[in-house]
């Protein structure tokens, strides 16, 4: 899951000012992006969920956004959208590095209970050649 703190130094990169009210949108409107990206197929919309969040409306969301990624020489709507596949490309690559780390440990795991099962395995052999010996000289 991206965290704000993720997204946060995502915006860092771009040297966007944090003191401006633009900022404070752009970071709400990215994490509700990356949160539901499916409902966000227009920017109005999720202008209007940002306002509501931040008891404003959506024309000064709009407004301080575009103030705050006009140095980028990118529209707006590209800047949020690059910045929302970013975030989701940074997470899966995560969480795929877990996963492999995962499975990495469970395959150490393994092999280790394979390689003990062996030991126990050849003691076995020894304990039934053992008795073996001992039936043979019984007889």
């Amino acid at each position: 899951m991206v965290s704000i703190i993720d997204i946060y130094k995502y915006f860092r990169d771009f040297d966007i000012k944090r003191s401006n009210n633009g900022f404070k949108f752009l970071m709400s409107a990215v994490q509700l992006g990356v949160e539901d990206v499916d409902s966000y197929s227009r920017l109005s919309d999720l202008y209007k969920d940002v306002a509501k969040l931040h008891s404003t409306e959506a024309c000064n969301v709009e407004r301080a956004i575009r103030y705050a990624v006009s140095e980028q020489n990118m529209p707006v709507k590209e800047f949020i959208m690059k910045a929302i596949y970013d975030l989701l490309i940074m997470d899966k690559e995560r969480s795929w590095d877990k996963l492999i780390e995962k499975n990495y440990i469970i395959e150490e795991n393994e092999e280790k209970n394979i390689e003990s099962k062996a030991e126990s395995g050849n003691e076995k052999n020894e304990n039934l050649i053992r008795l073996t010996h001992v039936w043979s000289e019984i007889r």
